[in-house]
């Protein structure tokens, strides 16, 4: 990324132009960039993530996950390298995107069917 010196012929640039470039400033140093706008697809398959997701959270949060199954999580996700949480979500998700009710490894065997 290029640095400015003198953005637009001034000492200091902020906000938009043209709705095409946005001049900021970041940790001291001015940069400009293009403008992104957003996009937030909302069809079927992205709500249904969204909600497979959103249900996995609650799911580990609110308790019905008890005490000694999220260590267990623990314990499964450790050798995976990331949380128990991480590792729950992301396998709620898989079990319902391929419509498998039941997972199973050495460590951990648990029904997600209060959460599909």
């Amino acid at each position: 990324m290029p640095r400015l010196t003198g953005p637009l012929f001034s000492l200091d640039a902020r906000q938009t132009l043209a709705k095409t470039i946005v001049y900021s400033a970041w940790k001291g140093l001015n940069y400009a960039r293009l403008r992104v706008i957003p996009y937030n697809p909302k069809s079927a398959a992205q709500l249904g993530v969204r909600t497979t997701l959103t249900y996995g959270v609650q799911y580990w949060r609110d308790g019905t996950v008890s005490a000694a199954d999220q260590i267990a999580w623990n314990g499964y996700a450790t050798g995976l390298n990331e949380s128990g949480f991480t590792a729950i979500c992301g396998t709620s998700f898989r079990i319902t995107t391929m419509k498998q009710p039941k997972i199973s490894s050495s460590s951990v065997s648990l029904r997600l069917d209060k959460i599909l």
